[in-house]
């Protein structure tokens, strides 16, 4: 059947298709051998599509939900051959997947693993306001004042930061937080503007999908249609 070349490469796991239209203007994308010039441009059966001289093709979509363990990072391949979280994907080796969005190193819990890019972006797009908890554990009890401050907001030099719920546990070094924001390493900034050190972050759940009783480094398939 034929499909719209933007539909393709998205469906080749290659990027979403707003970054299909980037590459396409940049003309990195050939179909047998052409450059594509126009952006509507249709894939017929039997064309080879390239994506900067790889040879791309549909894939069958996944949709994971992985619990993330400590000490694994959130990429596809490290030059230091440290740990990464597609080594506990080992059965999904073939297909090109990535992940929503991102935890550190350092970080544990709920990471969405996909080889959908549009799906991807909704979930990564400010405009859907997708809510994220974290457990957090920081370094030392955490005074009354900051807690106010972080009730309020916070500002980064890369902005405001405004949690939509904080609940402070008894023992004053561990937290309950929901957020909107996608900003990199943001609730790690927060508490080292504030003078502390987070020792301990996990992401219980993002948007619809929670962690529940998924032991660490297992996964499990999930149903993509809440958007």
């Amino acid at each position: 059947m034929t499909m719209q070349l933007v539909k393709y490469m998205a469906h080749s796991g290659v990027c979403s298709r707003r970054d299909a239209v980037l590459l396409i203007r940049q003309q990195l994308v050939t179909i047998n051998g052409v450059t594509v010039q126009e952006l509507n441009t249709v894939v017929h059966p039997g064309d080879i599509v390239k994506v900067k001289g790889k040879v791309i093709k549909p894939e069958g979509k996944v949709y994971l939900m992985l619990n993330k363990p400590e000490g694994y990072l959130c990429t596809n391949s490290d030059e230091k051959e440290r740990k990464t979280v597609f080594d506990l994907l080992s059965a999904f080796k073939k297909v090109k997947l990535f992940t929503v969005g991102r935890l550190d190193k350092d970080s544990s819990g709920l990471l969405l693993v996909t080889n959908d890019g549009d799906w991807a972006q909704k979930l990564s797009h400010p405009s859907f306001e997708i809510m994220k908890e974290y457990q957090v554990k920081i370094n030392k009890p955490l005074d009354h004042v900051d807690y106010g401050q972080i009730l309020k907001g916070v500002r980064l030099v890369d902005g405001m930061v405004r949690f939509d719920k904080v609940v402070l546990q008894k023992s004053k070094v561990h937290l309950k937080m929901r957020l909107h924001s996608g900003k990199n390493r943001v609730i790690r900034r927060v508490f080292e503007h504030l003078g502390y050190k987070v020792q301990e972050l996990k992401r219980v759940s993002f948007g619809p999908y929670n962690l529940e009783k998924l032991a660490p480094g297992c996964y499990r398939q999930i149903n993509p249609n809440f958007l």
